[in-house]
């Protein structure tokens, strides 16, 4: 079985994320930090990611059991996964001011199993909560998530990094 090496998020950053969240769990040697119902603890983290380039490379998983979510259909959960597909072997570049849109990718359901891997976590963070919530790039290959009603749960995003784990809401915009 092959070995991924995770990055991972600064120390202080994460102390203060776990403050402010005041939602973990640390009953193995994994951290679970739940910052879904902090204002606070989301702004840090969207801050820093957008500061930097932010925590290496996390594994991306989304999770479709939230009970607030029980609309989202199959259709939905397969464009999340094509969305993450699609994004995880961009760079940077790829998002800057005029760069064309990149092809998008249809993704296997299996992946909802094992996760997939980005490059850094300003792109699994924020250019993927983007587009998931909003559809703005690919809302001709997503009609199931351009259709589900503004303020709807779409799925929790788990990302997991070497030292923590940081699981997100996504809400459609």
């Amino acid at each position: 079985m092959p070995v991924i090496s995770l990055g991972k998020l600064p120390a202080g950053l994460v102390a203060t994320m776990r403050s402010a969240a005041g939602v973990t769990s640390a009953q193995s040697d994994v951290l679970l930090l739940d910052i879904s119902g902090s204002p606070d603890a989301q702004r840090m983290f969207s801050e820093f990611l957008s500061d930097s380039e932010g925590g290496g490379d996390p594994l991306v998983t989304p999770y479709f059991g939230n009970p607030l979510a029980p609309f989202v259909a199959p259709a939905a959960q397969a464009e999340v996964l094509s969305v993450l597909t699609t994004f995880a072997p961009l760079m940077a570049a790829a998002f800057a001011a005029g760069a064309a849109p990149a092809p998008f990718v249809p993704a296997a359901a299996l992946l909802v199993f094992g996760g997939v891997l980005f490059h850094h976590s300003k792109i699994a963070l924020l250019a993927v909560q983007g587009e998931i919530q909003t559809s703005a790039w690919f809302a001709a290959h997503c009609p199931a998530l351009a259709a589900v009603p503004s303020g709807n749960v779409i799925c929790d995003l788990i990302c997991t990094y070497g030292n923590c784990v940081v699981s997100t809401r996504l809400r459609k915009h």
